[in-house]
């Protein structure tokens, strides 16, 4: 198949053209050449479907690519409606079709979880966020209105939720969602005894944990011990892992020991330790000595400076706000630092390596 000289129409080689009566008499471009044996995959002349499985192809790409990269879920709907729009209703394309029909559930279904989150958002956002905590270390859906649970402060500043005198979890630190609802290192102020009842789910579309969310309490200001035991007594049943239970707790109270230490420092005495990964590697302990060597003539980064452990290269200080802890100064912040000085390894929060400036 071909394009006919005379009106630009597609045609077989030989072949009259059925819209000006022409001959096609030029070889055959790139999207026409095929082995002599080959099955055509369309009865109609006028259609190149390998042309079509072409283009489609790479807007579903394109609408992945929109999704996963650039979050921009309505360009990737376009997209993925635009290539089910060109690939119509031919068979032969079927398993693009599928593809396409399935990328579309998907976005469609994170467009309807974004939706949900700004609505919660909103929803919290009305209540103020200094009403608000999230528990998590529960293994199970809390959903009801009727819930009060009590919050007891340890020294450490550790705040268990219990339903009676069960354990069932834990107040968490705010996770970058500071619109939402207050963490741990905030509630300074609350007492060591206090109640909370269940406010909402919220539905997390950046929570990965199967059919769950976060469960968003409210903090009670006027509530006696007196009612919370009269309406405990109700029984309701609840169905916690207390092995899985420990487990959280356990991981929990090491982050808070942590962001305890990073917060008796100020930002301007921390250091974020990144590209541990490309560098030797080094097992880091508390206390570690760090030497810290500028490299101005760096050609990636002016302001990079390079972490040691002895004579070997084990990181850089973190420069930009997605390797950063938010807590700790970035290397373009530490203009007046040395060309050479030292540091201290701090503590490991989650995936961050924080640094102490100037040991002594």
């Amino acid at each position: 198949m071909g394009i006919c000289p005379r009106c630009g129409s597609w045609v077989d080689e030989g072949d009259v053209c059925r819209s000006c009566g022409g001959v096609r008499e030029v070889e055959y471009d790139e999207y026409d050449e095929y082995d002599e044996g080959d099955e055509e995959v369309c009865d109609d002349p006028y259609v190149d479907l390998e042309a079509i499985r072409y283009s489609a192809d790479e807007k579903l790409e394109s609408a992945m690519f929109e999704k996963r990269a650039n979050h921009n879920l309505k360009e990737a709907m376009r997209l993925v409606n635009s290539a089910i729009d060109e690939i119509g209703s031919y068979g032969e394309l079927n398993d693009l079709k599928q593809w396409a029909l399935s990328l579309k559930s998907e976005i469609k279904g994170e467009m309807e979880d974004v939706a949900a989150d700004k609505r919660y958002e909103g929803i919290l956002k009305r209540k103020g966020r200094d009403k608000l905590v999230h528990m998590c270390g529960y293994d199970r859906m809390f959903n009801s209105n009727d819930l009060v649970f009590r919050l007891v402060k340890e020294k450490s500043g550790f705040i268990n939720v219990c339903y009676g005198d069960m354990k069932i979890g834990y107040v968490s630190e705010n996770w970058g969602h500071e619109i939402c609802y207050s963490s741990v290192s905030e509630l300074t102020n609350l007492p060591k005894v206090s109640y909370a009842k269940y406010f909402c789910r919220y539905p997390g579309r950046y929570n990965y944990v199967p059919d769950s969310g976060w469960v968003i309490l409210e903090l009670l200001d006027d509530y006696s011990p007196r009612k919370y035991w009269t309406e405990i007594n109700k029984e309701i049943k609840l169905n916690i892992d207390d092995d899985l239970l420990k487990k959280r707790e356990t991981e929990a109270r090491k982050k808070v020991r942590q962001l305890i230490t990073i917060n008796q420092h100020s930002k301007k005495d921390l250091i974020t330790i990144v590209g541990t990964s490309f560098q030797k590697q080094v097992q880091f302990k508390e206390g570690m000595k760090l030497k810290l060597v500028k490299e101005p003539d760096n050609s990636y980064d002016k302001d990079a400076i390079a972490v040691y452990v002895g004579s070997d290269k084990v990181g850089y200080v973190a420069n930009s706000n997605e390797t950063n802890f938010s807590k700790s100064s970035m290397a373009s912040e530490l203009k007046n630092l040395p060309k050479i000085s030292h540091a201290r390894y701090l503590t490991d929060y989650f995936d961050y390596h924080i640094a102490k400036l100037k040991w002594e």
